[in-house]
């Protein structure tokens, strides 16, 4: 009687080890986000992407739509309306596609509507925007879109995301 206590006693405390390993294992959404980007950077980025596939995709919910949209969204051409200069939010976009495409590409074929999509995302899903104060400006925010500023000059933006720094008096 006392060796079959003791042997459901073990199986007992490997079964709360493997508990515990297991829940140790899951990973919080907050450890994708890169410690080397800004998390205004990381949460905008976040949000240009879902704004910038909706613009592609509008109300289609198809596989492929979504997968086309996806393709190319980290463009530098597709940032250059946000508040960072499109090179950071190039690097933003990255950071975060690479450990959240799947789950984007599955909640924009599966969304409901589009209104709620970019909250569904960026802050229940991802928590890229979790403790992030949209109305705290970085210093890197660009105070004219579809300028960037090299030497403390404005030079334009092309509409494909393009600097031409050849024709700028730097």
């Amino acid at each position: 009687m006392r060796s079959v206590n003791f042997i459901i006693l073990g199986l007992l405390f490997i079964s709360f080890l493997s508990l515990v390993v297991v829940e140790a294992r899951k990973k919080n959404p907050q450890d994708k986000r890169p410690t080397h980007i800004e998390p205004e950077l990381y949460c905008n980025s976040c949000q240009a992407i879902i704004r910038e596939i909706l613009k592609k995709i509008g109300e289609s919910r198809r596989e492929s739509d979504v997968a086309d949209a996806l393709s190319d969204i980290c463009s530098q051409r597709n940032y250059v309306e946000y508040e960072f200069p499109p090179p950071d939010m190039v690097k933003g976009c990255h950071a975060f596609i690479s450990g959240w495409d799947e789950l984007i590409e599955k909640k924009m074929v599966n969304r409901a509507s589009n209104a709620d999509i970019e909250n569904d995302i960026c802050l229940k899903r991802t928590r890229a925007c979790l403790g992030v104060d949209p109305s705290d400006k970085s210093k890197k925010v660009q105070e004219n879109p579809g300028f960037v500023k090299i030497n403390d000059k404005e030079v334009p933006i092309s509409a494909d995301g393009q600097i031409n720094i050849n024709g700028a008096d730097l």
